[in-house]
């Protein structure tokens, strides 16, 4: 895992901003993304994740989708995308088995993931929405 202060090392994968709550998936998540070269900065606030995108070259952002509206909702999404200095910011929603599909299909997110997931899935969104 990643502290927001610390750098990027050289000829590492990426950095993956990670909105979750839950430990077991952080670190999960974090192991696995490791392994493919990947670091995992995890963050539960808009402040945590506007300062990871502001201060870090952020090459993708996993967002739990029940925790979006705590977050600000669409608003949320436009903060951490306007602060992002990449031009597009991919968004990949992780979305609870009570998620509302249809609410989270008219939102502005790369691709969708149901959770719980295959961690393998997983890493094939991050690959792919990170080329």
């Amino acid at each position: 895992m990643v502290n927001p202060g610390e750098e990027l090392l050289p000829g590492v994968g990426g950095r993956v901003l990670l909105i979750e709550d839950r430990p077991e998936v952080i670190a999960t998540v974090s192991r696995s993304l490791a392994e493919r070269g990947y670091r995992t900065q995890t963050v539960a606030s808009v402040a945590d994740a506007t300062l990871g995108v502001q201060h870090h070259e952020v090459a993708l952002v996993l967002l739990r989708y029940c925790l979006f509206e705590q977050l600000g909702g669409k608003d949320f999404l436009d903060i951490i995308r306007a602060e992002s200095p990449r031009r597009r910011l991919s968004i990949i929603a992780l979305l609870d088995a009570g998620a509302d599909w249809g609410a989270a299909s008219r939102l502005d997110f790369e691709d969708y993931l149901p959770d719980p997931f295959p961690v393998e899935d997983l890493v094939h969104l991050v690959d792919e929405n990170c080329r």
